[in-house]
């Protein structure tokens, strides 16, 4: 995690001063490694408000107006998912919630209230599993476009790195090729879409007086199947010290059943999903970290090969999860 774009004093005034209702004086400001992509800034203001000024560094504008999408669907359903989401400031001018920056962009948000826990209790990732059903519950139009991870974005990633790989890990390359001919071979022929967080970790939960009040981070979030949102908290959120924290994940399997039901056809996919959720973490543990050049790389270290060994692992834990899903 990192800085990406330095900006200054002055700097951050003149772009706070474009967003309506905020202060561009009497602030002070602190780059936060808050991802491995994107620059982020915390901006005090003296009147007691907090905002986050993000710096879009991907500068991919059909993305960005898919991410926009999906936090304006959110902040509409507020009520229904029961937990506050990321809202942008709009832009005085152009009453857009974005300012170009460069070949860039810059996004203005609230804070929203509350603090990350680390290896979340069962009782906390059963209150998880709710909010992230009530997410998969919500209407969608074909406006909103297929998350980040899915394959065809896990294709454009594996391209990315297969030069780089082949020579340095030639044997991960022939696994990675191997798994990624099976993913596709064995993909759902039809699948029931929902909305996705599609990169959820602790990280990106708030909590406020024992209650869940935020999810943040809607950067790779869109259409797609609801189990991959299943296999990316189960990887991200229910794995501790090696091994899958089983009874994690039979609190958030509850807490998520509780709000929608798998149908029988879903239940079918849940090792597949596992799987394609694995290799999603594999690819870019890989891109942002082993194969990054030189020593400018995302801070703390992420290690691919803890993602080498969950294959196997999903495989127990898939026949465990007929045991569990009802």
């Amino acid at each position: 995690m990192g800085i990406f774009t330095k900006l200054n004093h002055h700097q951050l005034a003149k772009l706070l001063s474009q967003f309506e209702g905020v202060p561009s004086t009497n602030f002070e400001a602190r780059g936060v490694a808050m991802g491995t992509v994107n620059t982020y800034y915390k901006i005090h203001h003296t009147t007691g408000n907090l905002n986050f000024l993000k710096i879009d560094e991907v500068a991919d504008r059909k993305r960005l107006l898919n991410e926009l999408r999906i936090l304006a669907l959110l902040t509409k359903n507020q009520k229904q998912i029961g937990y506050l989401t990321p809202s942008p400031i709009s832009v005085k001018k152009s009453k857009r919630p974005f300012i170009p920056h460069g070949k860039k962009f810059a996004l203005l948000f609230p804070e929203i209230p509350g603090h990350a826990v680390f290896d979340l209790p069962p009782a906390k990732m059963k209150i998880v599993g709710e909010a992230i059903a009530r997410l998969h519950t919500l209407p969608i139009g074909r406006d909103i476009k297929p998350h980040r991870f899915n394959l065809a974005g896990q294709d454009k990633v594996f391209r990315q790195i297969q030069g780089k790989l082949a020579d340095k890990l030639p044997d991960v390359f022939a696994l990675i090729t191997a798994k990624r001919r099976a993913l596709k071979t064995q993909a759902p022929k039809t699948e029931r879409e929902t909305l996705l967080h599609a990169d959820l970790f602790a990280e990106n939960i708030h909590w406020e007086s024992g209650h869940l009040s935020g999810i943040l981070d809607f950067e790779a979030s869109g259409r797609g199947n609801p189990l991959f949102d299943l296999g990316v908290c189960l990887h991200a959120l229910c794995h501790r010290n090696g091994r899958f924290h089983y009874p994690s994940i039979k609190a958030f399997l509850s807490g998520y059943l509780s709000i929608r039901k798998l149908s029988v056809a879903e239940r079918k996919y849940l090792g597949y999903y596992l799987d394609q959720s694995a290799m999603r973490f594999l690819l870019t543990r890989l891109r942002d970290f082993e194969l990054v050049p030189g020593t400018n790389k995302a801070e703390p270290f992420k290690d691919y090969r803890e993602f080498l060994k969950r294959f196997d692992e999903n495989q127990t834990l898939a026949q465990k999860l007929k045991t569990m899903v009802i």
